[in-house]
């Protein structure tokens, strides 16, 4: 029987540390979250730790984590001691629409639509503009400078009408 495991799990650029748990496990977080088994482990037996974090919008597209364990005793096969684990990150946007009546004369209305991002990521293509246009609107295609702008995302902070 194991004595005493520590794993250790790295906090990489873009995740906040929220917590780690694990029953018999006693963990601290700095720059690593560090998590100790002093109860120690039986052969064949097997333990869980959890190790939770906010993923910050630095770390898009991709956040990966790398935990490894370490013991006292005497490693036959230290090889297995290390493991890594990529997932991918959804952007965090905040798209904000407004809409207002420009002009109304002439039997012609026109609307203006901006769109912009708050951010923190930028707002991938495609995004699209719905605009439902009145009962009484009458069958003109709509027209606008939004559409050929879209040739880029939106970056956080940028507007577009």
């Amino acid at each position: 029987m194991v004595t005493e495991s520590t794993a250790a799990s790295l906090l990489l650029v873009g995740s906040g540390y929220v917590d780690a748990t694990g029953a018999g496990w006693t963990c601290t977080a700095a720059a690593a979250v560090t998590c100790t088994l002093a109860d120690g482990l039986a052969m064949g037996a097997s333990t869980t730790v959890q190790v939770r974090v906010d993923v910050l919008p630095a770390a898009y597209p991709s956040v990966g984590n790398t935990a490894s364990v370490a013991t006292p005793a005497e490693d036959s096969d230290s090889t297995s001691n290390t493991s890594t684990d990529t997932g991918t990150v959804v952007p965090l946007v905040d798209l904000a629409l407004t809409k207002r009546l420009a002009n109304a004369a002439d039997g012609r209305a026109t609307w203006t639509i901006r769109v912009v991002n708050h951010g923190p990521n930028a707002a991938d293509l495609p995004f699209t503009v719905v605009d439902e246009l009145p009962h009484s609107a009458t069958g003109k295609v709509a027209k606008g400078r939004l559409r050929a702008r879209e040739a880029s995302a939106l970056t956080p902070g940028e507007q577009r009408r």
